[in-house]
Formats: structure tokens, sequence, C-alpha cells
């Protein structure tokens, strides 16, 4: 599709200054200005602890979202007028909010944004990397209802976040549209082999399967912590390596405990940390299988990731891509099963020669279908809708 323009025009994307939401939109941001002029809004403070936010989270957000204006205050009514001003100065066409629902406590605040905008006939296009709380609140659903009320149209993952967006909010079906997430293959840099990256996190001739991400209860970590006592009981050299940090939910103690329980110190190692951009790539390369156990999904950066870097990857069933991965670029779990997690893992481990070739099945996969090109053709595709109006 052919996109045709006589001049680009200013789009502001409102996004966060770390992590998931900054990483996507560093990738999107690439082709995206192919189309139109792009500028970046951010958090002045963490909304989380209330710390000041001053400067990008990492080198690959400060070199792709470049200059951004830290403005948002999700307690401070003068932040939102800071915004609307400067919608006003840059002449802005239309606003694309990166929003995920971790962010509830800014949830009012952007609701009263985009009224605002509203008013001033600029239309707010919302991308939803999750509809829902993966834990379901019926007044968070209210809360919710104030934002999605006020946007003109969704973008969404996958056709389940599509289902729940429709299904429990008042959104007729052609404001919604579905872009699945784009492959992240801006963190090889080349620097590590999988000896070299082995050797750097001190696993050396072990069988490692890969956590990674924030340690949250669901995306299935204890699950994975159970299932290890059955790998090692017939792989005494696998390391289940849990990487990401355990900012957004405690959940170290009960994995602490789990690890004690079945003397599994030696096959579980635990990096409760954030983990830099430049961590990512020793992470991947040093893994055999990446491990994805979740009880409940929006959609994965991860598992694109994961794609990416050639890794065979193990899912539940309730991934959208459950039916593409089951034994073709991976296997497929029921959830909550710690005995079926442990035989799918063990299978990967013990047959390396397949598992090679499910690694490269699903890089092949994410190189020719999760491209951000296209993605950014797509969603400008629908920007262009709200801005010719």
């Amino acid at each position: 599709m052919k996109i045709m323009l006589k001049s680009k025009p200013r789009v502001l994307i409102i996004t966060s200054s770390g992590g998931g939401l900054a990483h996507y939109t560093c990738h999107l941001q690439e082709y995206l200005k192919k189309y139109c002029k792009l500028y970046f809004v951010t958090y002045k403070k963490n909304y989380i602890n209330g710390d000041p936010i001053n400067k990008p989270e990492d080198d690959l957000i400060a070199e792709n979202i470049r200059n951004p204006y830290y403005l948002l205050e999700h307690d401070s009514p003068s932040s939102l007028f800071d915004v609307i001003h400067l919608v006003k100065k840059l002449e802005i066409k239309l606003v694309d909010i990166q929003f995920c629902t971790t962010a509830m406590p800014v949830v009012f605040y952007y609701s009263l944004l985009t009224k605002k905008l509203k008013e001033l006939g600029v239309p707010v296009v919302l991308t939803c990397h999750d509809v829902l709380q993966h834990t379901l609140q019926t007044h968070r659903i209210e809360s919710l209802r104030l934002l999605y009320d006020k946007t003109e149209h969704f973008i969404v993952g996958n056709k389940s976040e599509f289902r729940k967006l429709t299904h429990y909010f008042p959104i007729a079906k052609s404001r919604v549209t579905i872009i699945e997430h784009g492959v992240y293959n801006k963190f090889d840099k080349g620097k590590f082999t999988e000896e070299s990256a082995r050797k750097h996190l001190k696993l050396t001739n072990k069988k490692v399967i890969l956590f990674f991400g924030f340690l949250r209860k669901y995306k299935g970590i204890l699950t994975l912590v159970d299932a290890m006592k059955f790998v090692a009981e017939k792989e005494k050299n696998a390391v289940l390596h849990l990487a990401g940090s355990s900012n957004v939910e405690d959940i170290v103690g009960e994995i602490k405990i789990r690890i004690k329980a079945n003397n599994l110190f030696k096959n579980v190692k635990l990096s409760n940390e954030y983990i830099d951009i430049n961590g990512i790539e020793a992470l991947y390369k040093a893994s055999d299988v990446v491990a994805l156990p979740y009880i409940n999904i929006s959609q994965s950066g991860v598992l694109c990731m994961s794609w990416y870097f050639k890794k065979p990857v193990v899912v539940t069933d309730i991934f959208p891509e459950a039916p593409l991965i089951d034994r073709k670029m991976g296997m497929v779990v029921k959830k909550n099963n710690p005995k079926q997690l442990a035989d799918a893992l063990l299978f990967l481990l013990q047959n390396e020669d397949l598992a090679q070739k499910y690694g490269e099945k699903g890089y092949e996969y994410v190189q020719k279908h999760r491209s951000w090109e296209k993605i950014a053709e797509k969603t400008f595709s629908i920007f262009s809708r709200y801005i010719e109006k």
C-alpha cells in the first residue's frame, strides 16, 4: 500500500523514558518518521516512586528518541496544560499514546489529557500493549473506561486483545486495528558468541534455560522454578537463569523458598536486577532455550526477541502464537503444569539439532512477518484516516 503525502504531518508520541514501551517506540520511529514529523513527550518523574527523570534510561533510547520533552506528571494539573501548550505550539495533528496497564496511576491523567485534546480537535490513537491488567478488577475497568471512551482509535497486538477491548468496553470494532508486535533487532551488537557469553555469565558447560523480563507471578515464574526440580533430576548441569527485576511485584522471597525446598541452589541463577540493554545480548546467546510459561498474556516483546536470537521457546497454550510455535519453533504446554513444562524443556535440551531448527524457523518467521517497516506503514495508515479529517 502506497501512502501519498504532500508534506509530513506532525505527530506527537507519548511514551515512557525506559523499558518496553520506550524500546517499542525506538524500533517503530525508525520507519514511522518516513511518513510524519515525530515529536516525543515522556515522564518528568517516575509515577511509582516519584523520582525525577531528566534523561533516557539507556543508550538505545537516547539514540532513537531524540530530544524528548519531559512534561508528564500524573498528579500535576499544570503538567496537562504544559502538554496542551506544546501541542498548540508545534501544530501537532495527532497524538499517539504508547500505553500499558502497569501505568494505572496515570490513567486519570491520560483521560483528562485526551478530553482536552479532543476539544482542540487533535485526535488520539492509543497503542495498547495490554488492554486490561493481568489481574482483572472491576474498578480498574471503570477507570480504563474514562480513557478508552475518549480515544479515537486503538492499536492492539492480536485477536485476543481485540476481543477483550470490544467485550469489556463499548467500543466499535471499526475503531480497533490489530498490528502484531515487531521484532526487537537492536540488541545484538555482535559482541558475544555463545562461548564468550557463557563465560561472561559464569555458565560454562551448562545447559541454560532463560527467563527474561520483569519477575511477576502472571508470567508463571513460580511454576517455572517448580519445574526445575524435574529438569535437574535428569539434567544435572541444567541452569534456569531468571534475569529481570522484581521492582513491580515482590516475588523474590517466594522464589527463594522454592529454591531451598527443592535444593535447586546449583540449578537456578537469580539475577534480580534491571537488565541494561548492553546485557541482553549475552543473556540470549548464553541460553539454549527461552521459557515463557505465562499464566496470563497480552503480547510479548520477549517472544519476538527470542525468535530474533534464534532460540527455541517453550510457551503456554494461552499465547496467541501457540499454534504457530507448537513443534515448529518450540513447544507448547498447559499453564500451571510444572511437570509438562519440565518435559518440554528437557525435550529441547536433549534434542539439540531439532532445537536449533526450531530457533531458525522462529527467526525466519519474525523477519518475514514482524518487520517494523510494515508495522510503521500500517500504523501511519491509521493515523492518516484522522489527520485527513
